[in-house]
């Protein structure tokens, strides 16, 4: 007998059976302090998908329910009702997900094409009514400027991870936004370097600090090259020795990864009543 599973495929009853416990341990490795998100997502393990909205619905109450666990929330729950067949209401919950997490991305190797294509359909729908884009980085003396488009009205800061080429660690800095244009100073210590440039990761981020755009990533960076005489030149605008610029430091220390992966939905049996 085959049952078709939460992924979007037919698989042998029996087998997907012998993943269900390991797959509920995964689920809740990660899990927070609020037994019904915990209980919701051993209910989806099983493919319980109407007691999972339900044990869902409980945990949205608890004031105790961070924002990582509200992105969970909102995640199973759209996918326990786009397995369902309630494809309106999955929908809204993707919409409230995208909200806390513009750049939230389902894991491909472990979600359906079907609820990649559903989720990505509203990710796409957000980004036209907020999303900026982020041209190529200009670097003239010691300021680097970058131009926005689309939704630049939405982005409050744009912070930079920047290291010498060749280095190990990314440092972080902000541009301030004006219009359609961020723009600072970059730190000094990026120059003192004998390197042949600089690695970026651009991050535009909305009013609430949440990523909107990205470009770069840790592995692939934005390379800009820098020659010796660009490299005195910027060192001067700032004065000797400068270890102050008129950007401002970032709170993070380390470029964040090209997406940020969803839980996924495990291969579960067909929806129970």
């Amino acid at each position: 007998m085959w049952g078709q599973t939460a992924l979007g495929h037919d698989a042998p009853l029996a087998l997907m059976a012998s993943f269900l416990p390991s797959l509920v341990v995964l689920l809740l490795a990660g899990a927070g302090p609020n037994p019904d998100l915990d209980a919701a997502k051993e209910a989806f393990a099983r493919a319980e998908y109407r007691q999972a909205l339900a044990r869902l619905e409980q945990a949205e109450r608890s004031p105790t329910l961070d924002e990582a666990g509200l992105v969970e929330l909102h995640w199973y729950r759209g996918v326990s009702l786009h397995v369902l067949g309630k494809r309106d209401e999955a929908r809204r919950s993707f919409d409230a997900l995208l909200a806390l997490q513009p750049l939230y991305t389902p894991n491909r190797l472990e979600t359906s094409p079907d609820i990649r294509a559903a989720f990505k359909e509203r990710s796409d729908a957000y980004q036209r009514e907020h999303g900026v884009v982020m041209a190529t980085p200009v670097l003239k003396g010691a300021e680097l400027s970058v131009s926005l488009s689309g939704h630049p009205e939405e982005v409050g800061a744009l912070v930079v991870f920047a290291r010498p080429t060749g280095a190990v660690r990314y440092q972080p800095f902000e541009l301030k936004v004006e219009g359609t244009t961020a723009r600072g100073k970059v730190p000094a210590f990026l120059f003192e370097e004998p390197a042949p440039g600089l690695d970026l990761v651009l991050e535009a981020r909305n009013r609430r600090g949440a990523p909107l755009s990205r470009v770069g990533d840790a592995k692939e960076p934005v390379h800009l090259t820098v020659s010796d005489a660009e490299r005195a030149a910027a060192l001067r605008a700032l004065g000797a020795g400068a270890t102050a610029t008129t950007s401002t430091p970032a709170a993070a220390a380390t470029p964040p990864p090209a997406s940020s992966p969803a839980p996924a939905p495990p291969a579960a049996s067909a929806p129970t009543t």
